[in-house]
């Protein structure tokens, strides 16, 4: 029962849900996948280089180049959950180290192999914003080019 001047509870549109959380984008994937399994990687680091993002499934070029030209599109598409590659002195949250421990489960590394990718688990360190969120998992480095997945209990 509401009572008179108590708030409303909080409902999500029906739109912003599936534009959130279904798979609805269909960007050079075989199939799509929701926003938040797909990555906005700059077009400067993109073009000729894509094989060094695919384990991330970064949006096509062509979509990076619409992107990077409207901010305000590339915020909305941020806000129902696109993850974004940070770059200069952008930070972010623990998406990044997170999609790079999934990516390293599943044995997906990129273009380059290795050492491209020990260098995508150093840039999302260095961007990792220290006041915000720790990530639930991440990679810790065991041993000359091996990693293992680490999860962290709060408790």
């Amino acid at each position: 029962m509401r009572y008179p001047g108590s708030p409303l509870p909080p409902v999500t549109s029906p739109l912003k849900y599936w534009l959130t959380n279904l798979p609805w984008l269909h960007d050079n994937e075989l199939e799509p996948r929701p926003l938040f399994q797909r990555w906005f990687v700059p077009e400067s680091l993109l073009r000729g280089q894509g094989g060094r993002f695919a384990h991330l499934a970064p949006l096509s070029l062509k979509l990076a180049h619409r992107l990077g030209a409207n901010a305000e599109l590339r915020t909305t598409l941020k806000r129902l959950g696109l993850n974004v590659y940070p770059t200069e002195d952008e930070r972010t949250g623990p998406e990044l180290l997170e999609a790079l421990a999934d990516a390293w489960e599943e044995g997906a590394l990129p273009a380059g192999g290795f050492d491209v990718f020990l260098g995508q688990v150093r840039h999302a360190w260095r961007h990792l914003d220290p006041s915000g969120e720790v990530p639930e998992r991440f990679l810790v480095r065991t041993r000359a080019r091996r990693f293992e997945v680490s999860n962290v209990r709060i408790f």
